[in-house]
């Protein structure tokens, strides 16, 4: 059991949107274990909806989380082709000691796909998919009705 809080601030320029985040802060009521715990809290600043390029958005987060000692950047790129439909492409720096190749193949760990579908209605099904290099991919699915 725990009380947890998320609290997120978003500000509106002409141009791009920017939002910072502190997620997961609380604490451990009851524990699993008899050591002492603390929630993995996570700090995330961030710039969307850059536009550079017909209709072509760049984002950038940069990211501490207590359980990884170091800062993770998220890079993104994304298109909405029309009201329905948007897709995503992003990396992260987080997935970076995954390298084991030399080759190619390690630039392509962390880096994720998406697409979302909206509906008349406001509602909308998101998916996505991240490789995570010789542990596999995984894939999320969301379907806000």
């Amino acid at each position: 059991d725990a009380i947890i809080f998320n609290v997120t601030k978003k500000f509106q320029f002409k141009n791009f949107t920017t939002s910072i985040s502190l997620e997961n802060i609380g604490l451990i009521l009851n524990s699993y274990s008899s050591k002492d715990e603390t929630s993995p809290y996570k700090f995330q600043l961030g710039i969307q909806d850059l536009f550079f390029y017909k209709d072509f958005n760049f984002g950038y987060d940069l990211m501490f989380n207590n359980l990884v000692r170091y800062p993770v950047h998220i890079f993104s790129l994304s298109k909405n082709f029309n009201e329905y439909f948007k897709f995503r492409v992003s990396n992260s720096s987080n997935y970076k000691k995954l390298n084991i190749y030399n080759n190619y193949k390690d630039y392509l760990y962390g880096l994720s796909i998406g697409f979302t579908i909206y509906t008349e209605k406001n509602k909308m099904i998101d998916l996505g998919f991240m490789n995570l290099g010789p542990s596999g991919y995984v894939y999320g699915i969301t379907v806000n009705i």
